[in-house]
């Protein structure tokens, strides 16, 4: 394809299926010069492990891959190895799901992904360590109570020398 070649992706077709037990994203685009219909480019990406760690950098989330209650893909490590064919038991896919992987609780929400025939093939899940959350409530909660103790002081000590100044 040059310059003048477009792929027209507004009237592509997205597919996402399995193929050799890898997940599978497919467009289909129109090729075109100027007005003049060329054919048709088949474009097709694997969601293996470097697509999904693209994603979680792009939205400093750890990112799943759900097939049949089972992790099918993953960017969570464990021992340098991608945590997968983990089994995470029967769940409404529609709400949040916590899970422990190697001692930590992560936080999930999914999103189903659909084939051509509108069929459900598996979930994505977008989630977050939930003991960051934690430490970053309890340090707030600390810093709240620092500055509303501070705060109070400073009220204290003006009242003293109101008070001080009324009464002399």
């Amino acid at each position: 394809l040059n310059n003048n070649n477009t792929a027209a992706s507004n009237e592509g077709m997205d597919i996402c299926q399995f193929e050799d037990d890898s997940l599978v994203l497919k467009g289909i685009f129109l090729i075109s010069y100027y007005d003049e219909n060329y054919g048709y480019a088949v474009v097709k990406e694997f969601v293996d492990s470097a697509f999904l760690d693209h994603i979680k950098r792009m939205i400093n989330r750890e990112v799943i891959i759900v097939k049949d209650n089972v992790i099918f893909n993953s960017t969570i490590y464990k021992n340098d190895e991608i945590v997968k064919n983990i089994n995470i038991g029967a769940t409404d896919y529609s709400k949040s799901k916590n899970i422990i992987l190697d001692n930590r609780s992560l936080h999930f929400d999914f999103i189903p992904i659909i084939d051509y025939s509108k069929q459900t093939v598996a979930y994505i899940g977008i989630g977050f360590d939930t003991t960051v959350i934690d430490h970053l409530f309890q340090k707030s909660v600390i810093n709240f109570w620092q500055y509303l103790g501070g705060f109070t002081v400073i009220l204290l000590f003006i009242l003293v020398i109101l008070l001080n100044k009324l009464f002399k």
